[in-house]
């Protein structure tokens, strides 16, 4: 298992970034974009070390304001949550279609047309 570096990325008052890897002690690099800066923080990493920058991983900790890390954190929330229910709703869908299809006897046809789907995707339904 390789070893991995945590990189603190915080934006400048020059918009450049700002990286430093606290493990190491003076061990920083900056980019005019998180690409660039990312690229930099390996090559820092190995030249403090002076190993290869394929021998160990980097760990991004992108600083950023409290209410807008608040604000992304609920996002990443909602989206989670959509995703559950996206997942959830998929399943009620699938058991409406196995119903009707194979205990009321509803061809494919007439099962997607009455739930809403196409009859390719009522036939794999059928098969989960």
């Amino acid at each position: 298992m390789r070893k991995s570096y945590r990189a603190v990325y915080r934006r400048d008052s020059g918009n450049q970034w700002f990286v430093e890897i606290p493990e190491i002690q003076g061990c920083h690099t900056y980019g005019r974009t998180l690409e660039s800066a990312r690229k930099n923080a390996f090559e820092v990493v190995a030249l403090c070390l002076e190993v290869e920058p394929d021998t160990f991983e980097i760990e991004d900790d992108i600083q950023m304001p409290d209410e807008i890390s608040a604000a992304l954190d609920a996002a990443r929330e909602s989206q989670q949550q959509a995703i559950e229910a996206q997942r959830a709703a998929t399943r009620r869908v699938r058991d409406v279609v196995k119903q009707l299809h194979n205990n009321e006897g509803w061809n494919i046809r007439d099962t997607g047309k009455a739930v809403g789907l196409s009859y390719q995707r009522v036939h794999q339904l059928t098969k989960e």
